[in-house]
């Protein structure tokens, strides 16, 4: 299981939040491993969408996760997976909650393995510009600016408002 890996995963207040947080009448939250997923039944989903998940299991357990993706997954559908790249991160300190990172080659390998259709995107984050009503209370407005200190980070440098647009 991913508790077994390290990842704490969604505890029982945190899941009664989101539940508080996001009340919609065809939304449920559920804990579970991705190994078994806790869902009965197969080819229910047009779309099943996993950001950055699929690292944080052992090579086992990813198995598990894409049998069971694919279990769930309409004929047609579409499953929307992430992971970083292990090779842009090994410079870094190695996250403790990643069991088994991925370079493009092993990626690909394992989900041809379990889809017929496989297309890898790159994804990258970019500081982007902002535009907005400088009128407006800061009561109704959250402003953040980037900062390149290390780590992409929030910033409150005043210096970044380089442009102002009426």
């Amino acid at each position: 299981s991913a508790a077994k890996a390290g990842f704490r995963g969604s505890t029982p207040l945190e899941i009664a939040n989101l539940i508080l947080s996001y009340k919609k009448h065809n939304l449920k939250f559920t804990r579970g491993s991705v190994a078994s997923i806790p869902i009965n039944g197969q080819q229910i989903f047009d779309v099943i969408l996993s950001f950055e998940t699929i690292e944080h299991v052992n090579g086992e357990e990813q198995e598990k996760f894409l049998k069971e993706a694919k279990r769930l997954l309409k004929p047609d559908g579409v499953f929307i997976v992430s992971t970083p790249n292990k090779f842009l991160f090994e410079d870094l300190p190695k996250n403790k909650f990643h069991c088994k990172e991925f370079s493009l080659q092993d990626f690909t390998s394992i989900l041809s393995q379990h889809f017929d259709n496989v297309q890898i995107l790159g994804q990258k984050v970019y500081a982007s510009s902002q535009i907005w009503n400088p009128t407006i209370s800061n009561k109704t407005v959250s402003e953040f600016f980037l900062d390149l200190n290390g780590d992409l980070a929030p910033t409150k440098d005043e210096r970044q408002r380089q442009f102002f647009i009426a």
